[in-house]
């Protein structure tokens, strides 16, 4: 097993539940959406308040792995942050590096649920903007197998270039999550990226990341890629079709991916929420479809995906292996009322109900992706 340092946002998660449904409108077009009148008040019936937060959420997948962690967090100097550390002792989590800040707040969501499972989140940052380098516990330097970056917002952000280039002859696995905040930080986040092993982001920050290096002209759009499958009767995954269409051609997944690489990151991981999870290397891509069946809550899914693909792909388990059992933990995660009451352990991975159900891997190769 691994030693790990978790670094990023701790919060207070608040989920409310059972919404009266006549008090919520629910949209489809142009996307999906609730609508809640002014001055209503809305009854919830249940509420559930949990420790959650990039850095303590992939602790916690970590734990439950075997693995042994350390997460480095601020939190406020307030009833919230007693109730982090309290809740993070009985999950059994090191609280050792965490510090307390004299200017903001616990970090806070607000849970609000939807019918499909995908939440709304209502946040604030508060402490969280205020981790620095000074902060980070230079002890453990040397003395970690895997450095996992969780999303990082505000002026924490300006952690990631110097953290990751500290780190990156010190720890075999350096692994960066992206926040829609940085994907927009371009300055900040390509120093980075040479020293990375994984970057990982949802969908929706890729599109971003995407625009991002559009408007700083760092690619240009391109005629389709010569798409070839052995099984014709399977779909594309969504995200191989163009993001983004002009007068002069299409920006695509692959060249977001072959960008990042080329800058020295050995892999691009891309989640899209219902249809599934993207791997990309320099050589290849893989795609895995969600396990099907009903989503209850989608908070801290992609914490989970990520920080097991972390575990697993550390200790030596296959880019396929890897895959496949990160999304079996995510329908567990899925399943639950939290992101941390139906984490599996690694044993409980191997045998659980869902591997029955795991989708067939679609793999393509980079030369035949990339015109």
């Amino acid at each position: 097993m691994k030693r790990v340092l978790t670094i990023g946002s701790a919060t207070v998660d608040i989920f409310l539940q059972q919404f009266d449904a006549r008090d919520v409108q629910r949209m489809q077009e142009p996307f999906p959406a609730l609508c809640i009148s002014e001055g209503v008040k809305i009854d919830a019936q249940q509420i559930h308040t949990t420790f959650g937060g990039g850095a303590l959420n992939a602790a916690a997948t970590f734990l439950r792995q075997g693995h042994t962690v350390f997460p480095c967090f601020m939190i406020g100097r307030d009833h919230y942050g007693a109730m982090v550390l309290e809740r993070l002792g009985q999950y059994g989590i090191n609280t050792q590096y965490h510090h307390v800040s004299s200017m903001s707040h616990t970090g806070t969501s607000i849970i609000i649920p939807s019918p499909r499972g995908n939440a709304s989140l209502l946040v604030y940052r508060g402490a969280n903007n205020d981790l620095t380098m000074s902060h980070l516990p230079r002890e453990l330097y040397g003395e970690v197998d895997i450095l996992y970056c969780a999303p990082l917002s505000g002026n924490a952000g300006n952690i990631l270039p110097v953290i990751t280039q500290i780190m990156r002859p010190l720890c075999s696995l350096i692994v960066g999550c992206l926040n829609r905040y940085q994907a927009t930080q371009w300055d900040v986040l390509k120093e980075a990226l040479p020293f990375m092993d994984i970057l990982c982001c949802n969908a929706h920050e890729a599109r971003m990341l995407m625009d991002t290096l559009i408007n700083n002209h760092c690619m240009r759009p391109q005629g389709p890629p010569q798409l070839h499958q052995s099984d014709h009767d399977v779909a594309l995954p969504q995200l191989l079709h163009p993001w983004k269409s002009t007068h002069h051609g299409g920006y695509y997944l692959m060249q977001l991916a072959e960008y990042i690489t080329g800058l020295g990151t050995q892999m691009v991981i891309i989640t899209n929420g219902a249809e599934g999870a993207y791997i990309i290397t320099q050589e290849a891509l893989f795609f895995q479809s969600l396990i099907p069946g009903p989503i209850v809550n989608t908070v801290g899914a992609g914490d989970a995906f990520a920080a097991t693909f972390a575990g697993l792909y550390a200790e030596g388990s296959t880019i396929q292996e890897a895959l496949e059992r990160s999304l079996i933990n995510v329908a567990a995660v899925l399943h639950a009322p939290d992101a941390h009451e139906k984490l599996l352990m690694t044993e409980e991975i191997t045998t659980s109900q869902y591997r029955h159900q795991v989708a067939p891997l679609q793999h393509f190769t980079r030369e035949v992706l990339i015109d």
